[in-house]
């Protein structure tokens, strides 16, 4: 081919096949260094991926919302806290308008959520995420008792740094008896909690 598009010799533009393939390879590029641990390479890749989606017309949201999950999970990791919560939350709308709701993922999601708002400081954000979390999670039947043991520890984390000690202790407490009832025991996940219960106690006497 002759000719040139911008700067860019026309011979060296690149398919729309080829330039898919390259977007998708980034993706999973930046996949395979999250995974060992190379968080600025996957950012960078994950960047380039985004950016070719978002270009696109029509966009292909499902990919490009998948994308957005991923960078928010590497961003959350490099401390980048108010750029992952606007990646995820644009993820969870883009969940939530689906039909039918994968409401089994989106209490997953809400649990995370709530872990980067609460490391914000966004704490009654948070407790409304994991609330919802944990409301999905009952209703179900049979319920996922070990799910619900840590979103419960993890709503008591949040209602302890709003001073919510009598809610706190009550979700601590349901923590542990799931912990209790295992066999084998989870000695470090009991200890934990039993620290949690501890400090709250703690701080209620005081």
């Amino acid at each position: 081919a002759t000719g040139d598009v911008g700067n860019v010799p026309l011979a060296l533009t690149p398919s729309p096949e080829l330039a898919l393939k390259a977007a998708h390879l980034h993706a999973e590029v930046a996949r395979h260094n999250y995974i060992s641990g190379q968080l600025t390479d996957a950012a960078r890749h994950i960047d380039a991926a985004i950016r070719w989606g978002e270009a696109q017309y029509p966009r292909d949201e499902r990919s490009l919302n998948i994308d957005y999950a991923a960078r928010a999970s590497i961003r959350q990791d490099l401390g980048l806290l108010k750029e992952a919560e606007e990646d995820f939350s644009t993820f969870i709308a883009w969940c939530e308008a689906q039909s039918p709701l994968d409401v089994y993922s989106l209490a997953i999601d809400f649990a995370s959520l709530a872990r980067i708002r609460q490391g914000r400081g966004l704490l009654k954000e948070a407790e409304e995420d994991i609330a919802r979390s944990i409301a999905w999670c009952e209703a179900q039947s049979p319920r996922d008792k070990r799910g619900l043991a840590v979103c419960y520890a993890s709503r008591a984390t949040i209602r302890l740094a709003r001073g919510n000690l009598t809610d706190a202790a009550d979700d601590i407490a349901k923590s542990i008896t799931w912990c209790e009832d295992q066999s084998p025991r989870d000695a470090r996940g009991l200890a934990i909690s039993n620290a949690a219960r501890a400090r709250d106690q703690t701080a209620q006497d005081l």
